[in-house]
C-alpha cells in the first residue's frame, strides 16, 4: 500500500507528513479473464495492445512489414493481425517467427497527460502537454484564527466564580494576484518556469491545472489520483 507520507508518534511527540489515512494499492484488485491459448496453426495471430492506440498499432504494422513484407495488417486500435508465412512448417519455426516479431523496435505513441496526486502534492506532466492561449491570475487568501483563553479570577472573599472566556482574533491576508499569459507555443518546461516565477506551490499548481482544464485550454488528459 502506497500512502505517500508518514505518521510517527513517540513519547507525546508527533510528526505527520502528507495525508496518511488514504492509500493506493498499485494494480490492486485487478480482475482479468484468462486469454485463450494462441493457436498459430491457422496462420493468423492477433497482437493485442495493452493500451489501445491507432498510431501505435500503425507503427507496429509498419515495423513488421519492413522486416517481413506483407505479414501484418492493422485490425483496429487494439491490435495488429499477423499472417504467419506458409514456409514455416513446424511449430518451432512459427514460435521463432513470433519471437523475432517481439524483438522489433517500435516507438509507441505517448498521450498528452497530466497526473496529479492531491494528497502528496505531486504533479507529473508529459512532454506532449500543451495549452491554448490563456491568461492566468493567481493569488492566495490566508485566513488565520487564533483563540487565546482568558481566565477571570474574582477577588478573595467576593463570592465570585472563576470563569474562562476566549479571546478570538481573525486575520485575513490576501496576496496580490499575479498574472501570467501563455501563448499557443507554450510547452511543459515553459509552464513550469512561469509558475515557479510567480511562486506557486505544488498545491497552487494543482488548482491552476484544474482551472485551465475547466477553461478548455489544457490540451491533455487530466488524471487526479
Amino acid at each position: 500500500v502506497s500512502i505517500g507520507g508518514f505518521n510517527v508518534q513517540v513519547g507525546g511527540n508527533k510528526i505527520v507528513s502528507n495525508y496518511t489515512l488514504v492509500g493506493r494499492v498499485p494494480n490492486g484488485a485487478t480482475i482479468e479473464r484468462e486469454p485463450p491459448q494462441v493457436d498459430i496453426s491457422p496462420g493468423v495471430v492477433k497482437l493485442s495492445l495493452y493500451s489501445p492506440d491507432y498510431t501505435t498499432a500503425q507503427r507496429i504494422k509498419e515495423s513488421i512489414n519492413d522486416r517481413f513484407p506483407g505479414s501484418a495488417t492493422t485490425a483496429d486500435d487494439a491490435g495488429v493481425a499477423l499472417k504467419v508465412p506458409t514456409a514455416l512448417a513446424t511449430q518451432d519455426d512459427k514460435v521463432q517467427f513470433i519471437s523475432q516479431i517481439e524483438n522489433l523496435m517500435v516507438n509507441p505513441d505517448a498521450k498528452a497527460r497530466v497526473v496529479i496526486n492531491e494528497k502528496t502534492g505531486t504533479i507529473v506532466a508529459g512532454e506532449h502537454v500543451s495549452i491554448a492561449p490563456v491568461a492566468l491570475a493567481h493569488g492566495n487568501i490566508t485566513i488565520e484564527i487564533k483563540s487565546v483563553p482568558i481566565i477571570s479570577q474574582p477577588q478573595p472573599f467576593s463570592q465570585g466564580v472563576t470563569k474562562e472566556t476566549t479571546d478570538t482574533h481573525i486575520n485575513v491576508t490576501e496576496e496580490q494576484a499575479r498574472v501570467v499569459y501563455f501563448d499557443e507555443r507554450t510547452n511543459v518546461s515553459e509552464i513550469a518556469a512561469a509558475l515557479n516565477a510567480i511562486g506557486a506551490t505544488p498545491r497552487d499548481i494543482i488548482a491552476i491545472f484544474q482551472a485551465i482544464k475547466q477553461a478548455g485550454a489544457l490540451r491533455a488528459e487530466l488524471v487526479v489520483l
